[in-house]
């Protein structure tokens, strides 16, 4: 949607075209990142968006504005361009809500699942008694008698 307003409006957004560009380029990045299950990215996510719903009610009423005799047309009609940029701000606030979620989900803790517990899964083999190390004694405890 981001980049539906940046080339639709091109000609028209003159000190604009930087930041739109930056934010869609750092939104592909986050998005690598997400994919890559780096959890730290999804709070900077949700502050950016904020950021960017903040932008877009701003801007997106100047949009019906110029939709008026005597101003320059852009490439796309300025009522489509003033509804998609007033879109942006239910979509980033569905991600902040999203990327919340995936934070609390705690994607760095790992739980360790014994042979023994019914959550073993299925498709992995139970390892064998030799494949076991058996339990040893803290290198500061004393020697048994």
């Amino acid at each position: 949607m981001l980049l539906i307003v940046a080339f639709g409006g091109w000609s028209l957004l003159v000190g604009a075209k930087i930041p739109i560009l930056v934010f869609a380029v750092i939104y592909a990045g986050f998005a690598y990142f997400i994919w890559e299950w780096r959890r730290g990215m999804l709070p900077v996510i949700a502050a950016l968006a904020v950021i960017m719903a903040i932008f877009a009610l701003v801007a997106g009423p100047d949009w019906f504005a110029r939709d008026k005799a005597g101003y320059n047309d852009p490439t796309l009609p300025s009522a489509l361009l003033g509804i998609v940029t007033l879109g942006l701000i239910p979509v980033q606030m569905l991600l902040v809500v999203v990327s919340m979620w995936g934070f609390n989900q705690k994607w760095n803790v790992e739980e360790e699942i014994h042979p023994d517990e019914p959550d073993w899964p299925a498709d992995r083999p139970k390892p064998t008694e030799y494949q076991q190390l058996p339990p040893q004694a803290p290198p500061t405890a004393a020697p048994a008698s």
